[in-house]
């Protein structure tokens, strides 16, 4: 089955369209009260979408705390590899090249404290990698567990980036509703820009990401993507699997059997190992570690 699409390649872009007034008389992505406030972990619409604007700073210091202990030792073995500007190289930079800068030429610098490994290290230089996060889940997994995923994927991006890599990071939500299918798509990071940990922190960490923000999308959009609104907003799928071939590393939805793995720091530092290693990162230390994740 093909899916539907729509992609916001903006957060700003999702922003604006989320804010569209809804098809419906009764708009469930802006409902207000306790039971708002347990099931999409805001009080109030207007609480929501100040989080969206302003960033989720609580969500980023939760995600700091969690994470960076483990990150900081990772990042003193990460083999970082720098940009040498010669005469001689493996790549043009068009922008010396213009300027008739003689050292015009890229190559790759990986320092001295690889000499050790020398002889099965390919380096691969900079990549740019996609990131794909369904943030897709079902009505009984609780804020925990996404706060705690969301956590793990900002270490990740962090350290990718402390690699030299640079990251895009990318949110779906992937319905159905009665047989038809519909994915929504927004950039969240490009791979040029700094990370924004407290707007990251609410895109991949905070339930109104998908409890409000993008339940308010589909009540914007025409019919009949939007009759879904009416009754529920369908239930939570992977992508489609040629969607999926478009990123380089790609997290599927959550059900509430599959939340421990997020909670249960053993596996989920397990999960970042293995996500360095295939991104081609090296550690120039405790490769026992790194080995132990190869499955």
């Amino acid at each position: 089955m093909i899916p539907e699409r729509r992609y916001y390649r903006s957060w700003q872009g999702l922003l604006t369209q989320a804010q569209e007034p809804s098809r419906f008389q009764v708009s469930h992505a802006r409902e207000s009260g306790g039971h708002a406030l347990k099931f999409r972990g805001t009080r109030t619409w207007d609480d929501a979408l100040r989080l969206a604007t302003e960033g989720y700073r609580e969500g980023a210091e939760r995600a700091t705390a969690l994470v960076e202990p483990f990150a900081l030792r990772i990042a003193r073995e990460i083999q970082r590899s720098e940009i040498v500007f010669d005469v001689t190289g493996t790549e043009l930079d068009i922008g010396r090249y213009i300027t008739q800068d003689p050292e015009h030429w890229m190559d790759w610098s990986y320092g001295e404290q690889l000499d050790e490994y020398e002889d099965d290290y390919e380096p691969e230089g900079v990549r740019l990698i996609r990131l794909v996060v369904n943030v897709g889940a079902a009505s009984d997994v609780a804020a925990e567990p996404i706060m705690a995923r969301g956590a793990w994927v900002v270490g990740l991006v962090k350290l990718l980036e402390h690699a030299g890599h640079r990251c895009e990071i990318v949110s779906v939500l992937a319905s159905r509703h009665e047989g038809s299918d519909l994915e929504i798509w927004a950039t969240i990071k490009e791979a040029g820009a700094q990370l924004d940990a407290n707007r990251v922190a609410f895109a991949l960490a905070h339930p109104s990401m998908l409890r409000r923000m993008y339940f308010a999308v589909m009540e914007t959009l025409d019919a009949p993507l939007s009759d879904r609104c009416e009754h529920g907003y369908g239930h939570p799928i992977e992508v489609a699997e040629a969607n999926i071939q478009e990123s380089d590393i790609y997290l599927g939805k959550l059900t509430a059997t599959g939340t421990g793995s997020w909670t249960d720091e053993d596996r989920a530092s397990a999960w970042l190992l293995l996500q360095l290693r295939r991104a081609g990162v090296k550690l120039t230390t405790n490769r026992q570690e790194e080995a132990s994740v190869r499955t």
